[in-house]
């Protein structure tokens, strides 16, 4: 009786330091779970709206449009369009040219010299069908412009979005916790076994007899 007690003990000795990192492991990915969750969440319901804006505003008519423009002979060539900005601009020099998705727009860039500060340069907004000078649409509105703030930076800025990123670190933490606590959970289980039985009737299952 003695041996039997004093190898118990030995295992148990053994298996405490293991125990002790299994509940260490289990308070980090408890905690990380719930604080990230709420984040989650927020990031879930803005982002699935976003992926949709373009149909949504469209949908709402909250969507930028540009003035309708009567038919004239032809578009401005986009050399024409240059060299009209820099006309504009003299001595400037143009870096480049941004053309939106949505619009028959482009947004010039040109600056005295090209690697000049952003302070120096000078951008234009201008209507490929007319060649004129021209405002950008507002890409997107009211609401889908709530939820894209919401959801890049909870409109906080650049404070935000770093509260974000490590909000992100923190589900990592949680993904690697949970990753080194199922194993010794499942290893009695075959890889792939469907549990049907509830924890009541396995445990009935064990220990009842009839």
């Amino acid at each position: 009786m003695t041996s039997l007690l004093v190898n118990a003990s030995r295992i148990a000795a053994r298996k405490r330091p293991n125990m002790r990192s299994l509940r260490t492991w289990a308070g980090i990915h408890r905690w990380t779970s719930i604080i990230s969750t709420l984040f989650l969440l927020i990031l879930s319901l803005t982002g699935l709206p976003l992926i949709f804006q373009k149909e949504i505003d469209e949908a709402f008519g909250s969507s930028g449009t540009l003035a309708e423009v009567p038919a004239s002979n032809g578009a401005p060539t986009l050399d024409s369009i240059v060299a009209a900005a820099l006309a504009r601009h003299p001595g400037d020099t143009m870096i480049s040219l941004e053309f939106a998705k949505r619009w028959p727009i482009v947004e010039t860039r040109s600056a005295p010299t090209p690697d000049g500060g952003p302070t120096r340069i000078h951008r234009e907004v201008i209507d490929l069908r007319t060649g004129q000078l021209t405002t950008m649409p507002q890409r997107r509105g009211p609401a889908m412009q709530f939820l894209h703030t919401l959801h890049a930076d909870l409109y906080l800025g650049l404070p935000g979005g770093l509260f974000l990123a490590g909000m992100a670190l923190v589900v990592i933490a949680a993904v690697i916790s949970g990753l080194i606590l199922y194993p010794p959970f499942v290893r009695r289980f075959g890889f792939g076994t469907v549990r049907t039985r509830t924890r009541a009737e396995n445990y009935c299952g064990s220990t009842c007899t009839i």
